[in-house]
């Protein structure tokens, strides 16, 4: 799985190729230890792309095993 699989399947969000291109961006510099800095357009939100380096940031972690995946179970009642 790569971080697009990751966002698109997991997550559940389709991107635009622009947002790919940002994700994979967003991804390689965290793996190579660089800071991508993105400025929104006057007037515009960038809190998507906020969150797509958010969840570059977690997957990276995920891929080194920082995070592992959620081993508690649920009650289940009778």
């Amino acid at each position: 799985m790569d971080i697009i699989d990751f966002v698109q399947n997991v997550c559940g969000w389709q991107l635009s190729e622009f947002q790919i291109k940002f994700t994979r961006a967003a991804y390689d510099a965290i793996v190579n230890n660089r800071i991508l800095i993105y400025t929104s357009p006057r007037g515009g939100s960038g809190l998507q792309y906020i969150m797509l380096q958010a969840l570059a940031t977690l997957f990276f972690a995920y891929e080194r095993g920082m995070i592992k995946k959620n081993s508690t179970k649920e009650k289940i009642d009778d």
